[in-house]
């Protein structure tokens, strides 16, 4: 799995993560996963340009036990190639205690 993994990471009830990044001027997507490990990924978001069938379109899921969840897409797609987004805001409505 590539991307940024950011693991062990306490995120409760209510609290909100804001990520600041540029994406490469030629990849076709890129992901954040949010989890324990690379096996145990509680949140995948995956913005995709022109990758997996989709273009222009947000991607979010999980991964346990060696399987992907279900693939929710999302309207938005504020992403530009090459271009600092400013902030992805994520806040918790459930607590997302992850193993150390």
């Amino acid at each position: 799995m590539s991307g940024v993994i950011v693991k062990n990471f306490p995120f409760k009830l209510g609290q909100t993560m804001t990520v600041v990044g540029i994406p490469e001027l030629d990849c076709p997507k890129f992901e954040i996963n949010f989890g324990s490990d690379e096996f145990t990924i509680a949140l995948h978001f995956n913005p995709r340009f022109n990758a997996d069938g989709d273009h222009n379109t947000v991607v979010c899921n999980s991964f346990q036990d060696f399987k992907w969840g279900e693939e929710v897409k999302v309207g938005s797609f504020p992403f530009r190639q090459g271009q600092e987004f400013t902030c992805i805001l994520i806040s918790c409505s459930f607590s997302l205690l992850l193993p150390v």
